[in-house]
């Protein structure tokens, strides 16, 4: 009986948050469409994610660059770096690995968003 009770409530405070009504899920709907993104900032967490969870893991993660939703430069980046970061990693430990991880994701994407491409849709994209 008491676990049918909190079954319930829990329940009740799930939906109850996934409602979207109340002052909190307005204010994110308003933060969330005022803000601008920034390409370097996004492909940058986007390595950063993905450079930490390659870091991390004990074998081969088995990603594909679709599966991560990267380009194929950007696979080839996080790939880069999270194997600098392992070798890092064996010599200074993983706070300094995923250090390096943030700084070079930073870096790269820098890099990859100041060399802009042609794509089929005419627009620059980073390659």
């Amino acid at each position: 009986m008491v676990t049918r009770r909190i079954l319930l409530v829990a329940m009740a405070l799930v939906l109850t948050a996934c409602s979207g009504s109340g002052p909190s899920s307005t204010a994110a709907t308003a933060a969330a469409t005022t803000q601008t993104s920034n390409p370097v900032q996004v492909c940058a967490g986007q390595l950063r994610h993905w450079g930490t969870v390659l870091l991390d893991a004990k074998d081969a993660a088995g990603y594909d660059y679709q599966e991560m939703a990267l380009t194929g430069t950007q696979y080839v980046a996080v790939l880069d770096i999270a194997g600098r970061a392992k070798k890092l990693r064996a010599r200074e430990g993983r706070a300094a690995a995923v250090a390096f991880v943030d700084r070079e994701a930073t870096r790269a994407c820098a890099e990859m968003t100041a060399t802009p491409c042609t794509t089929s849709t005419g627009g620059a994209w980073p390659c």
